[in-house]
């Protein structure tokens, strides 16, 4: 139960960090996405889980291929000339960014893609060797608490 009881308490620290990092990669959206975490301990092997189903935060995290976008019927698209992204590929944070520049008027326009920010991919790579670090942590407090622990 001792054991049990720190891995859990530890578990949900991490969930508190992940989900943390998630949430800076869109700090300076106005779009705010919901990210769901959740915690399991199926069969004694710890896991965190961090996930969202908004597809702006798709379509940032993993990219896009370029691809035109038309204007609704008898419709016209409203946009300004440039844009500096609030984010960086391989880099979990947001920044300034946004619209600049004169306002153009198009029916059609050939959008460029959107370079994949890998999000996913880089908090993983950031929590993997904490996570094992956390765990440990948390079983050296469980070994302690039942009388097992060293030094």
């Amino acid at each position: 139960d001792a054991f049990r009881l720190e891995i859990l308490n530890e578990l949900r620290k991490v969930e508190r960090g992940i989900t943390k990092d998630y949430e800076s990669t869109t700090r300076t959206w106005n779009h705010k996405p919901d990210f769901k975490s959740k915690i399991s301990l199926p069969r004694g092997t710890p896991g965190v889980e961090v996930t969202t189903d908004d597809k702006i935060y798709g379509y940032v995290t993993y990219g896009t291929r370029p691809h035109v976008i038309t204007a609704k019927a008898g419709g016209v698209l409203v946009f300004q000339s440039g844009y500096n992204a609030k984010t960086t590929p391989r880099v979990i944070g947001s920044g300034p960014g946004g619209p600049f520049g004169d306002v153009v008027y198009a029916r059609q326009v050939h959008h460029p893609g959107t370079e994949a920010r890998e999000f996913h991919e880089t908090i993983f790579e950031k929590w993997e060797p904490l996570f094992a670090e956390h765990m440990q942590d948390a079983l050296d407090r469980g070994a302690r608490k039942c009388g097992h622990g060293i030094g």
